[in-house]
């Protein structure tokens, strides 16, 4: 996060919560610490929020954190789900999350098929929207800040058209930005490919290939610095 970035996020108006526009009595960090792995990255983003907003993605963090325990294979998850790790101590303390974990696991009739975990997705989209929205005014800035409800998730299905769309016109793939390397990476991009021309995406990168997420970005642009 450069200086002026910094200085954008720190001079939002501290009262007003950029998600729901109430009193803000405290800042939200867009990507939770719950997400990330340890040691935390220095330069969290953070944004000023009602503790209402603050709190109300608390347990959907966690049940995104613990199913990428369970579908992630990359070191930094398979540290995190050793026995007396975070993830690991956190299935144990939730009896709950732990079976519903478990029960959302589908097992295929097809000899030598893997297991498949369904994924609550209309959980997920409101966090996916959040970190989005975050990042987005991260990014560009907007003297003017946007509505939430302009950012659109996508589904988890569709990501992998959101890499195809994720090209210059060189057929190159913009670089993603990192807020914890190989945990948390990032890109927005506008798309060149019909029928999405010029539509502008953030695409997430959760633990590597773990998991995608996408968000199409529809706040207004006027007014942004980059």
């Amino acid at each position: 996060m450069n200086g002026k970035t910094a200085r954008y996020l720190q001079q939002l108006p501290s009262r007003v919560c950029v998600y729901c526009g109430n009193l803000a009595t405290t800042r939200d960090h867009v990507v939770a610490d719950t997400i990330l792995a340890r040691p935390l990255p220095v330069n969290a983003i953070t944004v000023p929020s009602c503790h209402g907003c603050n709190g109300k993605f608390s347990k959907d963090e966690q049940y995104f954190t613990a199913v990428l325990g369970m579908i992630g294979r990359t070191p930094a998850i398979e540290k995190r789900i050793e026995e007396g790790a975070d993830i690991y101590r956190t299935l144990e303390r939730s009896s709950k999350l732990d079976d519903r974990l478990i029960s959302s696991v589908l097992y295929l009739h097809e000899l030598g098929a893997p297991p498949i975990l369904q994924i609550e997705e209309d959980r997920l989209a409101p966090l996916f929207r959040k970190i989005a929205f975050g990042l987005f005014l991260a990014t560009y800035r907007p003297k003017d800040v946007p509505p939430l409800g302009a950012f659109k998730p996508l589904r988890l299905g569709e990501a992998g058209l959101l890499q195809r769309m994720n090209i210059t016109r060189g057929f190159h793939q913009r670089r993603w930005k990192s807020l914890q390397k190989d945990v948390f990476d990032y890109s927005f991009f506008k798309s060149k490919l019909a029928p999405h021309i010029g539509e502008r995406y953030c695409l997430m990168r959760f633990y590597g290939p773990t998991l995608f997420a996408a968000v199409q970005c529809s706040g207004p642009m006027q007014n942004a610095s980059g």
